[in-house]
């Protein structure tokens, strides 16, 4: 006697979560998310992905990929669903969010997606995973005659040379010079400067 193995067509969803970006604390970075069909015949219904962002992450702006709905989304929570069927052995446009990692990021993160529906019964291999290390971002620091500024500090002191006195109206101005330091071990770059808070109007910032 022999035995035949019968095996009846269905889709198997399957998904792959990457990231080409370097972690900083304070930083953005990207995530890819695909999904696949390892099945034998193409997907016969819709079919989602569900990714809650670790505790900090958030998404900044839209997700991206053609055919995907992300009403459901929101800052902390990819969900997605798109119904446009996958080829056996095919995949899905990629999925890409972009997300903001906190000052206080720990050293490493893991983060998990989830997919499902498509028609498929094998829901064992739905699920990836990417484990990133963080890196320490910049950490900024403002010289005022080689004296720092404490951040949030409003007290005007002679000693970092943010009181400025009394300026008389004849003379015009007064330059104060500040240096502003990375003193961190990840890269700073400065795209602007401003100046709030009362009699803002008053100052202007050169470089």
């Amino acid at each position: 006697s022999s035995v035949v193995n019968v095996v009846s067509p269905a889709p198997d969803l399957t998904i792959t979560k990457t990231t080409a970006s370097t972690f900083l604390q304070g930083g953005t970075a990207t995530y890819t998310l695909t999904v696949h069909n390892a099945g034998n015949t193409a997907t016969t219904s819709a079919y989602s992905i569900l990714d809650t962002l670790p505790d900090g992450l958030t998404i900044i702006g839209l997700p991206t990929g053609a055919g995907w709905d992300f009403s459901h989304s929101t800052a902390a929570l990819l969900d997605c669903e798109r119904s446009t069927a996958i080829p056996a052995g095919g995949s899905a446009p990629p999925v890409v969010i972009t997300v903001s990692i906190p000052v206080n990021a720990p050293v490493a993160i893991k983060n998990t997606a989830d997919t499902a529906g498509g028609g498929e019964t094998n829901t064992a291999n739905n699920s990836d995973s990417v484990t990133v290390e963080v890196s320490p971002g910049p950490e900024i620091l403002v010289l005022g005659r080689d004296t720092e500024i404490p951040s949030g500090d409003t007290k005007p002191d002679p000693e970092n040379d943010t009181d400025f006195g009394e300026v008389s109206v004849s003379a015009g101005s007064v330059d104060h010079t500040f240096t502003i330091q990375n003193d961190g071990p990840g890269s700073l770059t400065i795209s602007s400067i401003s100046i709030v808070g009362l009699h803002a109007a008053d100052f202007t910032v050169t470089r």
